[in-house]
């Protein structure tokens, strides 16, 4: 009876250090990393779009349309350890109102990322967008663009992070029998309210 009630406290006793063991390794953890998980983010950017046209040998440069605004949701994937190096990922769902012109965009972006501390970060990567424009019969090919920003990891599911992002897509127009070869590109800052889970 008295080795059943030792072997019942030991198997209790184990059992309570093993789970503070855990609890105290998982609070470690926390402290490592400033954020780490699947992402949700508002976006609000303030986008400037240029376009660059080259036929015969000749480029014209200038303004494309104003933006009135640009909001979008995206989802991904944030790994930032502190004062190691990390990433996140990104799918984003954009729409850009301009005068009477409705554009719609998909981006993906990749970053490699800092964290200082838990509380700020930075990052920067390139990105591929997918631009459609409302009652255009303009096919638009994604290119490369980048971003780069800074992080305020505010808890440790919320944030915001300010970025400075250039998208580019390309496309070819028919100009009576030759063709144009045009540029547009989207840049500017960009707000996102991060949730992090």
């Amino acid at each position: 009876m008295n080795k059943k009630l030792f072997l019942a406290a030991l198997l209790l006793v184990s059992s309570t250090t093993f789970a503070q063991n855990t609890s105290v390794s998982q609070i470690e953890n926390r402290n490592k990393v400033s954020s780490e998980g699947f992402r949700v983010s508002l976006l609000r950017s303030d986008l400037d779009a240029q376009a660059k046209v080259e036929l015969d040998g000749r480029t014209i440069k200038g303004d494309m349309i104003e933006i009135d605004r640009t909001m979008g949701v995206a989802i991904g994937y944030a790994s930032l350890p502190i004062q190691q190096l990390g990433w996140t990922a990104n799918l984003a769902y954009m729409e850009l109102k301009a005068e009477d012109v409705k554009v719609k965009m998909a981006r993906i972006d990749a970053n490699l990322a800092y964290a200082f501390d838990s509380l700020i970060n930075i990052k920067g990567g390139l990105n591929v967008s997918d631009l459609r424009v409302k009652n255009s019969d303009v096919n638009y090919k994604p290119a490369v663009g980048l971003q780069a920003g800074i992080g305020l990891q505010i808890t440790k599911n919320f944030g915001l992070d300010l970025s400075y992002v250039n998208m580019r897509n390309t496309a070819e127009i028919p100009v009576g029998s030759k063709t144009a070869d045009v540029t547009v590109t989207l840049d500017g800052p960009e707000l996102a309210l991060t949730g992090t889970f």
